[in-house]
């Protein structure tokens, strides 16, 4: 249909916009469990309000270059401002990482928000966006879990009461 061009590029842009603002909000403070749980809630809420480019990303990137272009830059400001994130966090709770762990464990927590709506649509299509979000939050900080040595089961049951917490409180 005629304008489908611009109308598409008017959304990228609104989602390009608001998620950049976010990603850059983000590095302008040190975040702990609580917070990085916030705010990758926070990410999963705009990626969901916007899933229309995710559900779709092949046929979309296919028929529209230039926001393939854009797509594919806000994803590696994506693993960028999750590097920096997982090195703050991996700092303060004493993990042992190096730069290769920190990269490989952005990569694949970007890989997660690149497709969990999608993943989640084929395997649960009545789940509810906040389910799904907590969900994809809990999925999320549990791909820190191997880097925390020793402490991974304490890590593990602090972000499982996260989790059983944020379910309780969006429960109608």
């Amino acid at each position: 249909f005629k304008g489908k061009e611009s109308i598409i590029d008017a959304l990228f842009s609104r989602y390009e916009s608001e998620l950049t603002a976010l990603l850059q909000q983000s590095l302008e403070q040190t975040l702990g469990i609580e917070e990085h749980w916030l705010f990758i809630y926070v990410v999963f809420e705009e990626i969901h309000k916007f899933r229309f480019f995710y559900l779709n990303a092949g046929n979309i990137m296919l028929k529209y270059p230039d926001v393939e272009r854009r797509f594919r830059r806000l994803i590696k400001t994506k693993i960028t401002t999750i590097e920096s994130l997982c090195s703050h966090l991996m700092s303060e709770l004493e993990f042992d990482v190096d730069s290769v762990d920190i990269q490989l464990l952005a990569e694949n927590i970007a890989l997660s928000l690149l497709y969990w709506f999608p993943y989640q649509q084929l395997l649960r299509p009545d789940a509810r966006g906040a389910d799904l979000i907590h969900k994809g939050v809990y999925h999320v900080l549990g791909l820190v879990a191997p880097y925390a040595g020793e402490r991974q089961q304490e890590y593990m049951s602090a972000i499982k009461l996260l989790y059983r917490e944020a379910l309780l409180a969006s429960s109608p």
